[in-house]
């Protein structure tokens, strides 16, 4: 037993703390979302809507799903994602 842990202490020291920090933020994003923002635009730029809060996000090919106020969204086009 003590060698188990002597060997997980030893590779958490090795790994570093950036590791450590970039592998608890990603277990967090993957069960409980980022705070992001998603901002779709049109064909010349504008705007067309914006949605911001703690979401989990889907990338398929030039698509994406995410669920925003209780509905589930599909977006397609040019849009943003930018994580808050």
């Amino acid at each position: 037993m003590k060698k188990i842990m002597l060997v997980g202490l030893v590779a958490l020291g090795v790994s570093g703390c950036q590791d450590v920090k970039h592998i608890a933020k990603s277990l967090k994003t993957s069960t409980v979302g980022a705070r992001r923002t998603v901002t779709l635009y049109s064909h010349d730029g504008a705007k067309i809507r914006e949605w911001k809060g703690r979401m989990k996000l889907e990338n398929v090919g030039s698509t994406a799903r995410f669920i925003a106020d209780g509905k589930v969204v599909h977006i397609s086009g040019t849009f943003v994602v930018q994580e808050d």
